[in-house]
């Protein structure tokens, strides 16, 4: 399954929508984020796989709803440029697994101070939006369905992750790192079992509405 930007918007408003009734102003945030990916795969059963990560881009928007003074829920809608790369027969190729995310995290913040330490943790899911196979030699790409590389649609995972919130007078600065474990098969041709692994730095803008 292929999304675009009307799933995109729709599984963020989706997940905006659990958030709790009745909240106060200011225990609502929203705001933009971004950074990159360092992306990988975890190939089981199959001892002789090697693999070396890609560098990507990651992005989108997010909620924040606080929940008392040291709890909140963060829902995401984010674009997460995955996959990995691999030696060949003397090519050097990578999968370039892009996907629209949309993790609904658990947040504990530790001070009310103007300088907050945040840990984080919840599930996501993922559906794909391109599949590309990519040649460094050559920088050729061709999609992933032409090279007769089968992939699932839906990735299944859990984000664990720590960060921090700034106050700058009006907006809230804020910063994380986290690491996404694959939880879903995503190799959709054999029976090893490919599930991807993410490690993810980002920085964002917080706006109270």
């Amino acid at each position: 399954m292929k999304c675009n930007g009307m799933l995109f918007a729709a599984l963020f408003l989706g997940a905006v929508s659990i958030a709790p009734a009745g909240l106060a102003a200011q225990d609502v945030m929203l705001g933009v984020k971004g950074g990159i990916n360092i992306a990988d795969v975890d190939v089981e059963d199959d001892e002789t796989f090697e693999s070396d990560t890609r560098t990507g881009l990651v992005g989108g928007l997010f909620a924040q709803f606080g929940l008392g003074d040291m709890f909140a829920i963060r829902p995401e809608g984010l674009y997460s440029q995955k996959g990995f790369s691999q030696e060949e027969e003397g090519q050097e190729l990578t999968l370039k697994a892009d996907y629209i995310e949309v993790p609904v995290l658990f947040a504990a913040r530790f001070s009310q101070s103007s300088v907050r330490p945040v840990l984080f943790a919840g599930p996501v899911i993922g559906f794909e939006a391109s599949c590309k196979i990519e040649d460094a030699t050559t920088e050729e790409s061709i999609d992933c369905e032409d090279a007769e590389v089968e992939t699932e649609s839906t990735d299944f995972g859990a984000t664990f992750g720590a960060g921090v919130e700034l106050d700058a007078g009006g907006f809230v600065v804020l910063f994380d790192g986290r690491y996404t474990l694959g939880l879903s098969d995503i190799d959709a041709m054999d029976d090893s079992e490919a599930k991807n692994r993410v490690w993810s730095f980002m920085a964002g803008i917080g706006f109270q509405p």
